[in-house]
């Protein structure tokens, strides 16, 4: 699952959490490609809204479900 690597960084959390706002920008190049790479995919795929999207991936980093 895309959302592995996450779940030992507290950073991409604070990412996915700030995603679209003037703090987002603070982050690294390739943490912002991180995150939005899923909340995308998840958009094109299955419709999902942006916030939508954005709590699917919280919820799964929060209770690691892909393991």
């Amino acid at each position: 699952m895309f959302l592995v690597p996450f779940y030992e960084n507290e950073n991409f959390r604070l990412a996915f959490k700030s995603y679209n706002s003037d703090e987002f920008a603070t982050f690294d190049q390739k943490i912002r490609s991180d995150i939005t790479f899923p909340v995308n995919n998840l958009q094109q795929k299955y419709g999902c809204s942006e916030k939508g999207a954005l709590k699917i991936c919280l919820y799964l980093i929060d209770n690691k479900k892909p393991e």
